[in-house]
């Protein structure tokens, strides 16, 4: 009995310590609210300081993105900023299921980009990608054409490449087009998007402990710090030159095209304007296009919405086109429409006729 005594100490200690642990982490989930990982912070603060909304209506974090559409998402009609259809079940703003296996025949187009292209402040109906959508189809009515909104509010050019990488290629796109630079010029403590990232992966838990919400309390975020990074970008126009570049060849290492949309902003809208006028990233967007032959024609893989937006002023107003800085009203999302689908048709025709 004497020898046994320590052994039964011991069983009981580490039962004892068990169960501690086990009514830590318990708490922890009861009563501790949900720590907000740093990377995410000041999008969280842009969302409900800057645009009146409730981020956890809308959004949730994501350990390679930041932040996603949390899935299966409808809000009342009447509600503002965000309202209506927000996402289905796989975090798309779609009204219907995409399945990862595509239908034999169907060509498909996925749209990657920020709140443009998720189409804040219209219903889901008035997207341009929705638009794209209808023309194509009732333009080449011999081929059905699926186009998938995978625009995220707040996205840069390096989450929506995150996203082709971890998500994209899943739906097996025939087309990617892409629509970002306005995020990318934010400036938000903790360095640059790749910075940040780079530190957050680094700090993630070993997959035995990501369960744990007491882990995750106990154990504090990385904080990713560089010299004067409170004053440089997401994403400097040099790394979005280079991230440009690596969608075009990881894009082709699928076998997939790239087109760019260049989307505008109500600046663009003056008439004096010149190309002196476009921002650093539009300019970028430009430079990369005309590098990149897209179409049976060989031009540049890029569908400018500047010229897109302009060609609307002599009916409408710019208060008619924008409704503020950058979000185009359901007029512009229709002239970006008809420009992405007046160059995406004789691409589809090709591949139709092969």
């Amino acid at each position: 009995m004497q020898v046994r005594r320590p052994r039964l100490a011991l069983l009981l200690a580490g039962v004892a310590a068990l169960t501690a642990l086990a009514v830590a982490e318990l708490a922890a989930r009861f009563f501790v609210p949900v720590r907000a990982p740093l990377l995410l912070q000041p999008f969280i603060d842009t969302v409900e300081q800057g645009h009146g909304a409730d981020f956890d209506l809308v959004f949730e974090s994501d350990p390679e993105l930041f932040w996603r559409l949390k899935s299966g998402v409808t809000l009342p009609a009447d509600a503002r900023p965000f309202f209506g259809l927000i996402s289905n079940a796989q975090g798309l703003r779609e009204d219907h299921a995409v399945p990862l296996g595509k239908p034999t025949g169907e060509v498909r187009i996925l749209f990657l980009g920020d709140s443009v292209t998720f189409g804040y402040l219209v219903r889901h109906d008035e997207t341009f990608v929705e638009g794209v959508e209808r023309e194509l189809r009732s333009r080449v009515p011999s081929v059905r054409v699926e186009c998938i909104n995978a625009g995220v509010p707040g996205y840069s050019l390096f989450q929506g490449l995150r996203f082709l990488e971890t998500r994209g290629f899943a739906f097996a796109p025939d087309l990617v087009v892409l629509e970002f630079g306005w995020n990318d010029k934010a400036h938000w403590p903790g360095g640059t998007d790749a910075e940040r990232y780079a530190s957050a992966q680094s700090a993630r838990l070993p997959a035995w402990l990501a369960w744990s919400r007491l882990a995750e309390l106990v154990i504090p975020d990385a904080v990713p710090t560089s010299p004067g990074d409170g004053a440089r970008a997401r994403v400097s126009p040099q790394e979005f030159r280079a991230l440009l570049e690596e969608a075009r060849a990881v894009s082709r290492a699928h076998d997939i095209d790239l087109l760019l949309l260049v989307s505008a902003g109500r600046f663009n809208l003056n008439p004096e304007m010149t190309e002196k006028g476009r921002t650093e990233y539009q300019i970028q967007q430009y430079l990369v296009a005309r590098d990149t032959i897209f179409g049976p024609d060989g031009g540049p893989a890029m569908v400018d919405g500047v010229s897109a937006v302009r060609a609307l002023l002599g009916q409408l107003s710019p208060e008619a086109i924008f409704f503020d800085g950058v979000h185009p009203t359901p007029a512009g999302h229709g002239a970006y429409a008809s420009a992405l689908a007046e160059r995406i048709q004789p691409w589809l025709e090709t591949r139709v006729a092969r």
